[in-house]
Formats: C-alpha cells, sequence, structure tokens
C-alpha cells in the first residue's frame, strides 16, 4: 500500500472547493484588519497551499497573537488527554475568517455599561445585569367570574308524604326490577337519596326511611351475580 498518513492526507472532501467556487480568492480578503486579541475562525481554503494549517485547526476557533505581513499567529486551546494545551500557530490571511463568537459579549458589555452611566447619573433604575434563564409563566385568568344562581332543590317543593312515595317506589325499583349493571350505582344512589331525607323527617316517617336504607344496604335481586356487588 501507498503511504496514506501525510501532512495532508484525508483531506480530498474536506479543503475541496464548493460548486464555482473554484481558483484564485478575491483580493478582498486581504484587506481585513486583524489586531492581537481578535478572535478568528480557521476556514482552509484549498486554492492557496501556502500557509496552510492542519487539518484538524479546520472549523476551529483561536485567538490572534502575532500579525505578520503575509501570516497570522493564531492561538488555540488543543485537548490531549484530560488536559488542554496551548498551541500556537501561524497560517495566511486567505485561511482565517473575523469570528463572532464573541459579538453577543461585547454587545452585552457595551449595554451594561450605559445601563450603569444612566444608573449613576440618576436618570433611571437599577436593573439587574446578569443573565436570567426563562422563567415560567406568571398566573392568568383564563375565564372571567361570573356569578351564577343555584336553583333549589326539588325535594324542598315535595311534600313529606310524596318524598316517602318516591323512596318507597326507587326502593322498590333497585330491588326487583333493576338488572345486573346498573345494580351497584342504583343501590348507593338510593342509599344516598334516603339519608337526605332522613335529615328532614321525624317520628314514623323516620322509622319508614330507616327500613327502607336497611332494606338497600342487604337486600339484593335473586339473579345478581355475588362478583357485581
Amino acid at each position: 500500500m501507498t503511504h496514506s498518513k501525510g501532512f495532508r492526507c484525508k483531506t480530498r472532501m474536506v479543503f475541496a472547493r464548493a460548486f464555482r467556487q473554484h481558483g484564485v480568492p478575491a483580493p478582498s480578503i486581504n484587506l481585513v484588519q486583524y489586531k492581537r486579541g481578535d478572535y478568528v475562525d480557521i476556514l482552509v481554503n484549498g486554492a492557496i497551499h501556502k500557509g496552510m494549517p492542519h487539518r484538524y485547526y479546520h472549523g476551529k476557533t483561536g485567538k490572534v497573537f502575532n500579525v505578520n505581513p503575509h501570516s497570522i499567529g493564531v492561538e488555540f486551546n488543543k485537548k490531549v488527554g484530560p488536559r488542554f494545551v496551548k498551541k500556537y500557530i501561524h497560517v495566511r490571511v486567505e485561511h482565517i475568517r473575523p469570528s463572532a463568537s464573541n459579538a453577543a459579549h461585547i454587545g452585552r458589555v457595551k449595554v451594561n455599561d450605559e445601563q450603569t452611566k444612566l444608573y449613576k447619573a440618576g436618570k433611571s433604575e437599577w436593573k439587574c445585569l446578569k443573565r436570567i434563564p426563562e422563567q415560567p409563566l406568571a398566573a392568568q385568568i383564563l375565564i372571567k367570574p361570573t356569578v351564577v344562581d343555584i336553583a333549589p332543590f326539588l325535594t324542598r317543593e315535595l311534600s313529606s308524604d310524596q318524598i316517602l312515595v318516591l323512596c318507597y317506589l326507587y326502593t322498590l325499583y333497585f330491588v326487583f326490577i333493576a338488572n345486573n349493571k346498573c345494580y351497584l350505582q342504583n343501590r348507593i344512589f338510593c342509599i344516598i337519596y334516603c339519608k337526605y331525607i332522613l335529615s328532614h323527617t321525624n317520628g314514623r316517617r323516620r322509622r319508614l326511611l330507616q327500613l327502607l336504607c336497611f332494606y338497600g344496604l342487604h337486600i339484593k335481586p335473586a339473579y345478581t351475580q355475588s362478583h357485581l356487588l
């Protein structure tokens, strides 16, 4: 096999130029001014073979530490095992671009300085300069409150004799007529209904309702299965 471990190995697709982007780059690339401390991105241009960095640095962001007539010195933090090692390389201007990774920080610094000056001058109140994560939504009223008049309960308009007749008929219904599916819910409703009426009666009628509640608790149809109770 041929030797395939050179300095520019495995770069056939990495350094390839895009469609209709071949040839000498525009001269405007050489007119960009770089200063020490600026952040730059390494984007290798395959058309310029001089000053081409290793493929490891393609797409990395570094800090300018030296400026020469034809090349720029860039400082990187390369991770080697569990630690970071400082790396210093020189690349030509055609292979670097100004980085926008620090633009948001610079903008925040300017805004914070302006707010601090306004606060010291007494023209505005103090505002928190820290970045706060998005907070949960505040309490909101989805439906406007409305006043609703509750209708009176039907049994309040009936006499005590009519209430006894209704309780007795409903008890007979759930004991002898109700089917297996609705037997349990009918029994529960009858017990609640009779207990409510007990609080509105006295004497002989109260004793009769207690018997109805007793039958509602213990009597069940002969055709009702035990597992349905």
